[in-house]
């Protein structure tokens, strides 16, 4: 017995369906569309930092509460958002892509229909279909990774809170549903990821697709997903946490380019993928084509620095709110444990400033000391300590142990590279890029002395040294520099001493490890502490 179609019950509370009220776009491109035109129209910078902007409210008589309804003020803190540029990147290219995805689609019988009910018979008979994934998409595609803990998905839901969920077109009687927000699965499984589309629609439709295709095969959950969001005119396919696709051996992940490729050029969606640092290498192998077929670019949201301003702006706003009777002044000290404590990761700031308050609370104390962080760290964050010390030390080998906070390299990852917004890697004309460059430069050659058999205590102590004074130079020179000076003398010569070597038909620096090796460049086996001969000393 054939299932019963499944149909949209009106009446259910679960539903959040709003009439659509349409607002003429003042670009050509745009007017005339429906699906466009009933969108909330794009703002500015300035308004959106007005709507994601959330503090707490705080007010001064809190403070002389008792003890136990300090502490239940305390957690208000747990919903601030202090908006940065990054927050109004994503706010501003995801709305592009919403739009830009709608651009020649009608709500009618259209060749974007034709072309998914050929798509879904292909897929039902076996077949695999073909319809030119050369061809470009009106979708676009957009990828935000970064470090744990820094806001990168909740960036992307305080957008969405302010486009409607599902929009009703009374002339028409369609219905559309502007985004669809879903999680990769844990097992990077496409079967499953279909089914939380489905259970995506059912929680916006007060459907129960999910449940009347419990035993559908995957071809046919994909094809249902697919054909879900042509009916209902999804315009953004949110997928978070794609890192887990790297469970995925190579055959898996070719399976979910396929549906990718699909939903780019059949209908025309746009695609937005968030995960930490580890999705680096999912987009180089697994959406190279879609980056190809249509790209945003990509944002990389690396953990703050010390001295960075957003981070400065995040521990300045946050601060004042203080329940514990009297509050402490923010001093350098106290900026210097916190960032140290925390190692510029936004969520675990909040937390640590939460766990501190209730520590001063239960003692029935006011003063905020640095020794009183690092205690309550200390006892708080016992699982992150691996993490924290890798991410303290600067070992790009010990950081590598812990994906989720890997900054990759743009030579390592080439595919991807031009999509990379270069000022977060490359200088800039300000002071802070010729810092970036330098640090880059530190990490690169540290990476590249450990490895050689320096120990990081001596490699660290002639990078500081030569960066010094040379902070322009090139990992390779800077790494030549580091070898001659553990070896009591100096690459480093001026213009002049170097044209009169070359004249002089001196040889060159040597460069290959071998070359290295064989000139004595390289530290004894075992590293500096070692010698060639019992009683030579380095």
């Amino acid at each position: 017995m054939s299932k019963k179609r499944t149909e949209i019950r009106p009446t259910s509370r679960t539903i959040r369906v709003v009439d659509a009220i349409y607002i003429q776009s003042k670009l050509e491109c745009y007017r005339g569309n429906p699906l466009i035109e009933a969108l909330p129209p794009p703002v500015s910078k300035t308004k959106w930092k007005e709507r994601l902007e959330q503090l707490p409210e705080m007010m001064p008589e809190e403070r002389t509460l008792p003890p136990e309804l300090q502490l239940h003020c305390v957690l208000k803190m747990k919903k601030a958002f202090i908006v940065q540029a990054r927050h109004l990147e994503i706010c501003e290219k995801a709305d592009l892509l919403l739009r830009s995805a709608y651009v020649g689609v009608s709500m009618g019988e259209s060749e974007r229909r034709r072309r998914a009910q050929e798509w879904y018979a292909c897929v039902q008979s076996g077949e695999v279909p073909d319809f030119g994934l050369g061809e470009q998409a009106s979708g676009e595609f957009f990828s935000i990774i970064g470090s744990s803990g820094m806001g990168k998905t909740q960036s992307l839901l305080h957008f969405l809170e302010w486009i409607p969920e599902v929009i009703r077109h009374t002339a028409s009687q369609h219905l559309q549903i502007p985004v669809i927000y879903v999680q990769c699965p844990h097992n990077g499984s496409t079967k499953d990821f279909a089914r939380s589309i489905l259970r995506a629609f059912d929680r916006l439709l007060g459907t129960a697709f999910d449940k009347e295709n419990d035993r559908a095969t995957e071809e046919t959950l994909i094809a249902i997903a697919a054909a879900l969001m042509d009916r209902y005119f999804v315009g953004l396919l949110v997928i978070d946490e794609i890192q887990n696709l790297s469970h995925k051996k190579s055959g898996g992940r070719e399976e979910f380019m396929d549906f990718f490729l699909q939903l780019f050029n059949v209908l025309h969606l746009s695609i937005i993928v968030i995960g930490t640092m580890k999705a680096a290498g999912v987009l180089q192998t697994t959406f190279r084509q879609a980056r190809r077929a249509s790209s945003m670019g990509s944002v990389v949201w690396e953990r703050s620095k010390a001295m960075d301003k957003g981070w400065s702006k995040l521990l300045n706003t946050l601060w004042p709110y203080q329940w514990q009777g009297e509050p402490t002044e923010l001093t350098d000290e106290l900026a210097a444990v916190l960032y140290d404590e925390t190692q510029g990761i936004t969520a675990l700031l909040v937390r640590l400033l939460i766990l501190i308050q209730h520590r001063l609370i239960a003692l029935g104390k006011n003063k905020l000391t640095p020794k009183l962080v690092r205690t309550v760290a200390a006892n708080s964050f016992v699982l992150l300590r691996p993490m924290l010390a890798a991410l303290r030390s600067g070992n790009p080998a010990r950081i590598a142990k812990y994906d989720d906070f890997v900054i990759p390299e743009l030579d390592e990852f080439a595919e991807i590279s031009g999509a990379f917004p270069r000022e977060s890697f490359s200088a800039t004309e300000s002071a802070e890029g010729a810092e970036a460059i330098k640090e880059d430069t530190r990490r690169t050659v540290l990476s590249m002395l450990l490895s050689l058999g320096l120990s990081e205590q001596v490699a660290e102590f002639h990078l500081k040294a030569v960066l010094d004074v040379t902070p322009e130079a090139t990992p390779l020179e800077v790494m030549n520099e580091v070898l001659a000076r553990t070896k009591g003398k100096s690459a480093r010569k001026s213009t002049e001493s170097r044209s009169k070597k070359k004249s002089e038909g001196a040889a060159d620096l040597p460069s290959g490890y071998d070359e290295l090796r064989d000139a004595g460049w390289l530290p004894p086996e075992g590293g500096l502490g070692a010698t060639d001969e019992p009683g030579d000393a380095d």
